[in-house]
């Protein structure tokens, strides 16, 4: 039996610019996209409203449409936590002066989701 060691996904992470694609991404993008699945990412979420985020969500996805670059799912954007607030429950928060963020909350944070595509089978 031959061991497939090839790679199956690669996380794209998107910078939290608010411009879709650099140049940079759309030639990596295009080297990359018909060799491995790609999962775009968008990094630093809590950077954006609501309204912003959409509208970076949609200019990205308009790009890969524009610039032929299949990607496997929709652009999932994420908030990294700084720790879990339940040992029991194991919730993940990220915490500000201001108060916290609960990561797993879909409202505004795509960390659920990406969890799900890459943890379970198919």
């Amino acid at each position: 039996s031959i061991q497939d060691t090839r790679p199956h996904v690669c996380l794209y992470f998107l910078p939290p610019t608010g411009h879709g694609l650099r140049d940079l991404d759309v030639k990596v993008l295009q080297s990359l996209h018909k060799k491995v699945n790609i999962i775009p990412v968008l990094a630093k979420a809590d950077s954006f409203t609501a309204p912003e985020l959409r509208e970076y969500k949609r200019k990205v996805s308009e790009d890969f449409a524009n610039f032929d670059i299949d990607v496997f799912s929709e652009v999932l954007s994420v908030i990294g936590a700084t720790k879990s607030q339940d040992q029991e429950y194991g919730e993940l928060k990220r915490m500000y002066s201001w108060g916290e963020i609960d990561i797993e909350n879909p409202d505004y944070c795509d960390f659920s989701k990406l969890r799900s595509l890459l943890l379970h089978e198919r």
